[in-house]
C-alpha cells in the first residue's frame, strides 16, 4: 500500500486545460504551414526552372491546337462561328424496325480552322463512329424533338472523342442534323 493519500478531487479527473496562447500557436500554425508549403512549392518550381534542373514549358508545344476565331468589326473581337458539312449523308436501318433513316449532318466551332482540317483529316474515322452511333436508334430517336436534341449532343460527343483520340485535341460545338428522312 501506498503512503500518499488518493486523490477522489474532481481535479484529478479531469485533463489540464490549455492556455489561450497555446490554442492561438496551433491555429496558426494549421493556417501557415499550408499556405507555406503551397508558396514554398512555387518558389521551389522557379528555382528548379532557373537552374535548369528542369526544362520550362515550351511555348511551340501548343502551336498544333486551335485557337479561337476571332473577328474584328470594330466593337472588339468577337469569336467567328464556322461550319462544316460532313461531305456524304448517312444511312442507317432503325434498330427493331424494318425503317431507314437518311440524315445530313454539319458541325460547327468558334475555334480557328485547325478543327476542320483535323475532322476532313480524320473523317472515316469519324462516320465509322457515328453510323455506329446511328445504328442504334430507334424510330421514337428521330421522330421526337427532345430525342433528336440528344442525339445532336450524342453526335457532336463523338466527333470530339474521335478527334481528342486521333489528333489530341478536339472543337466541335455542335451538330446539327441539316436533313432527316425516314423511310
Amino acid at each position: 500500500m501506498s503512503d500518499k493519500p488518493e486523490d477522489t478531487t474532481e481535479a484529478a479527473a479531469k485533463p489540464p486545460k490549455r492556455s489561450m496562447g497555446k490554442r492561438l500557436l496551433r491555429l496558426a500554425l494549421r493556417l501557415i504551414v499550408p499556405v507555406g508549403a503551397f508558396l514554398g512549392g512555387g518558389a521551389g518550381a522557379i528555382y528548379a526552372i532557373s537552374s535548369g534542373l528542369v526544362e520550362p514549358p515550351d511555348p511551340k508545344a501548343d502551336e498544333h491546337l486551335p485557337k479561337l476565331a476571332m473577328d474584328d468589326d470594330g466593337d472588339g473581337e468577337k469569336p467567328v462561328i464556322s461550319y462544316y458539312r460532313m461531305k456524304d449523308s448517312f444511312t442507317s436501318n432503325l434498330k427493331d424496325s424494318s425503317r431507314l433513316v437518311q440524315i445530313t449532318i454539319s458541325l460547327s466551332t468558334r475555334y480557328d480552322g485547325k478543327v476542320f482540317e483535323a475532322v476532313e483529316k480524320h473523317e472515316d474515322a469519324i462516320r465509322a463512329r457515328l453510323l455506329a452511333l446511328l445504328l442504334e436508334l430507334t424510330p421514337v430517336d428521330v421522330t421526337s424533338e427532345a430525342a433528336k436534341r440528344q442525339l445532336r449532343l450524342r453526335m457532336r460527343d463523338a466527333v470530339n472523342d474521335e478527334l481528342k483520340r486521333r489528333a489530341g485535341f478536339d472543337g466541335v460545338e455542335e451538330a446539327f442534323i441539316t436533313s432527316l428522312i425516314i423511310q
